[in-house]
């Protein structure tokens, strides 16, 4: 359902074509002229223009939007990938057999994710964004402006197109990411790995039940021996139960959260192919497309 999005990226430009050939007839009509081409008086001239900026501005909305999706699912994994690295470090300052590997995995590297993990968010809206604001200033001056050399709006263009690219760039990336989760491959290893979850998370549990009676029997029955030697064995099953229920959450999480990005990420994917066209639609309504002046000179 969601590649289904794509078809926008095809539609979009589709739109505007359509759009840009019945404003360019409307206005041919207005003062009886006759067809001089595409870039002159027709489709792509400016003629058409306010088709060509009401485009644009459909299409920077909804890349605003889709944006502000892909961010809101990007904070998820990261907030995933937060929880896991806390249920280690709390795993590796406690006791037992989770604390000796928790232990083992290297700090650095833990410590490195966990203050850059937050410029993920940023790295995914910011190409968007700036994009979009950049298409909103075009399309306003293509509404603003119907005659005229639009220097100031060309060289906003020029500059949307690099933002552009790496919009898609970013896009694909976060596309490709949520396309392997659902890869068959991928999910087999997955549920090789989760039900480690399925199953040992039960037997930690009963195993605190089972010393929490034993601890519960001894304390009834008066047993200060039995209640020392109880009360350790408690307070390690409490401790593995909770960092397992939360190691096996926050992959879950995080799972979840990457396979969320395949919606949002098709449809800014969509609009930032949608948004190269009708730029460069734009872009030729307000004279990029056309032969440069040429020069007059003097009669003799």
């Amino acid at each position: 359902m969601s590649f289904a999005l794509i078809i926008l990226a095809v539609i979009f430009p589709l739109m505007t074509c359509i759009g840009g050939c019945m404003t360019s007839s409307a206005s041919r009509k207005k003062t009886s002229a006759a067809s001089e081409g595409c870039m002159k008086n027709g489709c792509c001239s400016n003629e058409a223009i306010i088709s060509w900026s009401g485009m644009l501005l459909l299409v920077a909305i909804v890349l605003l939007i889709a944006c502000f999706m892909l961010y809101g699912q990007m904070s998820a994994f990261i907030n995933a990938i937060k929880s896991i690295i806390r249920t280690l470090l709390l795993a590796s300052n406690g006791t037992g057999e989770m604390a000796t590997m928790a232990a083992e995995l290297p700090t650095e590297v833990i410590d490195q994710v966990q203050s850059q993990i937050d410029l993920l968010g940023i790295a995914v809206i910011l190409p968007g964004v700036v994009s979009g604001v950049l298409l909103i200033i075009i399309a306003i001056c293509g509404f603003a402006k119907k005659k005229g050399g639009f220097c100031g709006a060309k060289c906003v263009i020029m500059l949307s197109y690099i933002f552009l690219l790496l919009s898609f760039i970013t896009y694909i990336v976060c596309m490709a990411m949520a396309v392997v989760m659902f890869v068959p491959t991928t999910q087999e290893m997955l549920r090789q790995y989760l039900v480690i979850c399925d199953t040992t998370v039960p037997v930690l549990a009963q195993t605190l039940a089972d010393a929490q009676a034993s601890l519960d029997t001894a304390s009834a029955a008066g047993m200060a021996a039995a209640v020392a030697e109880a009360q350790p064995q408690v307070d390690q099953a409490t401790e593995a139960v909770t960092l397992m229920r939360g190691l096996c959450t926050g992959i879950q999480s995080m799972i979840a959260a990457i396979e969320g990005l395949l919606e949002p990420s098709v449809l800014a994917f969509s609009m930032v192919i949608a948004a190269f066209w009708t730029d460069f639609g734009t872009c030729c309504a307000m004279g990029c497309c056309k032969s440069p002046h040429s020069a007059k000179t003097a009669p003799a």
